[in-house]
């Protein structure tokens, strides 16, 4: 019995040393493998033998799996890729494989950016940087990179001579002396070649003008009213009252194109019970009757795009030509004044002029970019327009280019990413002209 237990015990020291032994050659076996796959991957990378290169550079990180394989493998898929682009799809597959592997190493993350770039595929390149961000993993080139990929615009193919300011759901737009709607997107709406069409409110309400008469219209088609002129020129339909020019002079209608009330020089849209007109010289509020609600009047009284002018809970009027914020209960917010200021257009963050050049400032009076442009609109949808050396560019809210100074003028960016621009255009070897034309983002921004 003694002498079984020595033999099995002498059997299991056999089998262990021939174990030890087999794995040791094994490994030494793939040691060697692994060196000769390094070796072998850098002399064809030197030999301009890219792809073989790749190849061998995956062998030999399935037995290193370090940042250094990575990196020599990465040098032959950029070097590989510059001859010929058809590689893309693999070397992208690679670098997110590695992002996911080593997700602190930045230049990973550098480096597929810069390939989504290469092929124009911005909002990959975007989401990327956001999601990197998400994981603390940032620096000035993805910073500057997510200003550049974040902000691609497209230019639309239709010109026009002029437009009022966006509304509702569509532009009003002249083209070839007649107006047409243009939807917020920059396509074509489907009113075309009228004698005049007004802004349009939320709920779809405007006023069409075509060569026999002049109409207020709701937003499921329905003609409210007939004007028993011909309309060229009025505000928002809002609250069951139109702001008409006639005579020189405004006048509000109701939605059966009867007059109310009304000989003003200038007449905004109705709010709340109240709109902000100017009679002799001097700007009031008045209510639905036509009465002024005091014996206060101002220099100036800005109204937004549709006419209003209270915009969450801030008004934007001048006494003595000094242009204060108050609120809603006309009590100034601040104790900043300044000569001109522009609409408010959706941000609490408006455009001003100082000492000939543009800055913003918030309703607080807190001045969030000093004035150093030549011209500034109030931001809208993040950014804003502004002016140096005659042409117009865009701006973040942290006073980022990142549209350049391309454009003779430009508007605010609407609720889809989309604005006006004034462009310069060649026209047949005649004199040069100027048109408006749509921009929209291409990338969805967080």
């Amino acid at each position: 019995m003694k002498i079984q237990r020595i033999l099995i015990v002498i059997v299991l020291a056999v089998f262990l040393a021939y174990g030890w032994a087999s794995y040791v050659g094994d490994k030494s076996s793939t040691l060697r493998e692994y060196n000769r796959n390094i070796k072998q991957a850098n002399q064809w990378y030197e030999d301009g033998l890219y792809q073989r290169a790749i190849q061998k550079y995956e062998l030999a990180i399935e037995y290193d799996n370090s940042e250094e394989n990575w990196d020599s493998m990465f040098a032959a898929y950029d070097a590989r890729f510059k001859e010929d682009s058809e590689i893309y799809n693999d070397y992208v597959d690679a670098l997110t494989k590695a992002i996911k592997l080593f997700s602190d190493n930045e230049d990973y993350v550098e480096q597929l950016v810069d390939l989504y770039m290469e092929k124009e595929k911005y909002q990959l390149a975007y989401d990327l940087i956001i999601m990197s961000e998400k994981s603390d993993l940032t620096n000035s080139y993805l910073m500057r990179k997510k200003l550049i990929s974040g902000y691609r615009y497209r230019l639309t193919g239709f010109g026009f001579q002029s437009f009022l300011p966006y509304s509702g759901d569509f532009y009003s737009v002249v083209r070839k002396d007649l107006y047409s709607s243009v939807n917020l997107d920059g396509s074509m709406g489907k009113l075309e070649d009228l004698v005049y069409l007004s802004q349009c409110n939320d709920e779809g309400a405007y006023v069409r003008t075509d060569e026999s008469s002049s109409r207020l219209i709701d937003g499921e088609g329905v003609v409210l009213g007939i004007f028993d002129f011909q309309v060229m020129e009025c505000g928002l339909f809002s609250e069951d009252l139109l702001p008409v020019l006639s005579d020189d002079s405004y006048a509000y209608y109701d939605s059966f194109a009867v007059k109310q009330f009304g000989n003003y020089e200038q007449a905004g849209a109705f709010q709340d019970g109240k709109a902000a007109v100017k009679q002799d010289g001097m700007w009031g509020i008045i209510n639905s009757s036509g009465e002024f609600v005091s014996d206060e009047r101002y220099s100036d009284i800005l109204l937004d795009r549709n006419g209003y002018y209270l915009y969450d809970g801030i008004i934007v009027a001048a006494k003595d030509n000094l242009y204060s914020f108050y609120n809603s209960e006309w009590k100034v917010i601040s104790d900043f004044v300044c000569n001109s200021i522009d609409v408010y257009s959706g941000t609490d963050l408006f455009a001003f002029e100082q000492d000939g050049k543009w800055g913003f400032v918030t309703s607080k009076g807190e001045v969030v970019i000093e004035p150093l442009y030549d011209g500034a609109k109030s931001f809208s949808n993040g950014v804003a327009a502004v002016q140096l050396d005659g042409k117009w560019g865009f701006v973040t809210e942290d006073n980022q280019v990142v549209v350049d100074f391309l454009f003779d003028d430009a508007d605010y960016f609407n609720k889809e990413g989309a604005c006006m621009v004034l462009m310069t255009i060649p026209n047949d070897g005649e004199e040069d002209k100027l048109v408006w034309k749509t921009i929209i983002w291409t990338v969805e921004r967080e």
